[in-house]
């Protein structure tokens, strides 16, 4: 059986830290991931798909969200965001607040901007905005 060996992202660590480094293997197609420190952990094509996603949509929102000055770095909100099947945003609302009304409509304004990957087209998503 062949690996495909893939670079790590701060968000595959991410993602690994918080499940616990329990990845469930879905296919028989797995991919090789080395993590600095750690043994290799094996996960399916379709997870690495998902994290590639996840990836490209945290790079849109970087470019195109700034924190409204002297927030607090704990704040954080999540923003469903409906998307068309042609890709734009048909809505976007607040679904778990910061409580600093003008952090959640940055974030909001934030999603209108974005440029969503193909994948998340005529799909429902949410996103959290944090610091």
């Amino acid at each position: 059986m062949q690996y495909k060996k893939y670079k790590s992202y701060n968000i595959l660590v991410i993602f690994l830290l918080l499940f616990s480094k329990n990845i469930c293997i879905a296919k028989k197609e797995r991919v090789k991931v080395n993590l600095p420190g750690d043994g290799p952990i094996f996960i399916s094509k379709k997870e690495l798909e998902v994290l590639n996603v996840q990836y490209d949509i945290e790079q849109e929102v970087a470019k195109c969200w700034n924190p409204p000055a002297g927030s607090s770095a704990k704040l954080s909100c999540t923003i469903r965001v409906f998307v068309s099947k042609s890709g734009r945003i048909k809505k976007a609302e607040v679904i778990k607040a910061s409580g600093v009304l003008i952090y959640d409509v940055s974030a909001k304004a934030a999603v209108e901007k974005l440029n969503l990957p193909k994948s998340v087209r005529g799909k429902e998503i949410n996103i959290t905005f944090n610091q």
